[in-house]
């Protein structure tokens, strides 16, 4: 089982290729907004590293944001192009979802994850997911100082991620003298590349988990998102 994995949300530009859960070859540029100079021709390098062609490739795993919008848009045209004039079947997760696998492998026992995107304007992107629970919590767009009080109020052990990270931890220890100890920050994972994207798809594959087949960006406005639909049949 290959996947090809394409990462454009952080503005920056990323391609990995796995066989199940391995990575086979993987590229990252750090340029910011430069994802539709280097995209298509980091994904032939990929391939040319990995040894495949796209007759080999199964999946096709991209992430849909919320991040860097233009980046996220050359991410899902060029997956909208492959798919299109192949056999292959397209996966589309959101940053939040990758953010909460990484959580998950880093801290272990970990309950909460909180997956923290910047939106700029003292305002984040987040999503709060619960390992304990079936039911979800709905994406928001809000203040970061609001982003701060929620996570303050958690008490369960949890762990904090995304390219907004940095800013909730420096308002949070101008809100409180200690931090709790049941609350954890990963700064590595500030930024990511398109492996974790190929490991999630993967997992998800293996466990039989439900998944997302529409090319769509995701866009959170107004405590709500919605998902701008790409057609491709």
């Amino acid at each position: 089982m290959k996947i090809l994995g394409i990462c454009t949300s952080n503005n920056s530009c990323s391609v990995a290729i796995s066989d199940h859960s391995s990575v086979l070859a993987a590229n990252y540029n750090v340029e910011p907004a430069m994802q539709a100079q280097y995209l298509v021709c980091m994904i032939k390098k990929t391939m040319m590293q990995a040894k495949v062609t796209f007759e080999d490739i199964d999946y096709l795993a991209v992430t849909q944001g919320p991040g860097s919008f233009t980046g996220i848009r050359v991410g899902l045209a060029a997956a909208l192009g492959i798919i299109t004039v192949s056999k292959i079947v397209p996966i589309v997760i959101s940053d939040f979802e990758v953010l909460k696998f990484l959580i998950k492998q880093q801290i272990k026992g970990v309950n909460i994850a909180f997956a923290i995107i910047n939106a700029y304007r003292n305002k984040v992107y987040l999503q709060k997911f619960d390992f304990n629970s079936s039911s979800s919590f709905q994406a928001v767009l809000i203040d970061a100082t609001e982003a701060v009080n929620l996570i303050l109020n958690t008490k369960s052990l949890s762990g904090c991620a995304g390219n907004a990270t940095k800013m909730i931890y420096e308002l949070l220890v101008t809100t409180t003298t200690t931090i709790p100890n049941n609350i954890f920050f990963l700064p590595r994972f500030a930024y990511y590349d398109a492996r974790p994207v190929c490991r999630l798809a993967y997992q998800l594959l293996a466990s039989k988990q439900s998944y997302s087949t529409e090319l769509c960006p995701l866009y959170i406005c107004n405590r709500d998102f919605k998902h701008w639909k790409l057609e491709y049949r």
